[in-house]
């Protein structure tokens, strides 16, 4: 029945695609091609909905249901008002590796560019004037914290993808 409803995913993964162009999905399929790996979804909205956002993206890994081998990846931060927005979320089967992080990462740096290699130049930090004149300046880059628990390959993961942002981790 599992492996069932994630061949239904690719009709999906095809009509995301057409109805967001400037999202990212994304699917590999197992060695022997009869059944979907993994899946990665990255909304366009949330490539615009991080400018708005504290800086700081959790990302974790949680298996699916009990009895089931698969992975959710999730990529979130908090709004203003503390409320949890996924960014992205990917899936894969059997545990938490290196090998997924990298590959979910990889697609989310493709769908997150406003995140793109940190540090603003001084000339480009929007001032009290920028805000007076237009209410929602754009930042052309995003500097992020990343949190995670430091679980197996995510930690490398995450310095390979994002070497230049700043990583911490909760115990």
């Amino acid at each position: 029945e599992e492996e069932m409803t994630y061949q239904l995913i690719i009709p999906y993964i095809r009509s995301f695609r057409k109805l967001n162009p400037d999202g990212v999905a994304e699917y590999t399929l197992t060695a022997d091609k009869k059944s979907v790996r993994r899946v990665f979804f990255c909304p366009s909205s949330s490539n615009e909905a991080i400018r708005w956002m504290p800086p700081v993206i959790s990302l974790d890994a949680c298996h699916t249901k009990e009895g089931c081998t698969s992975m959710i990846y999730a990529f979130t931060c908090l709004t203003g008002a503390g409320k949890i927005y996924t960014l992205a979320f990917g899936i894969a089967e059997g545990n938490e590796c290196t090998e997924d992080w990298t590959w979910m990462m990889t697609h989310f740096k493709e769908g997150m560019p406003a995140l793109g290699e940190p540090t603003l130049q001084q000339s480009e930090i929007p001032t009290a004037d920028d805000f007076r004149d237009n209410p929602a300046p754009v930042l052309k880059y995003r500097d992020v914290v990343f949190i995670s628990d430091r679980d197996k390959g995510l930690l490398k993961s995450l310095r390979d993808i994002f070497p230049n942002h700043l990583s911490t981790y909760c115990l």
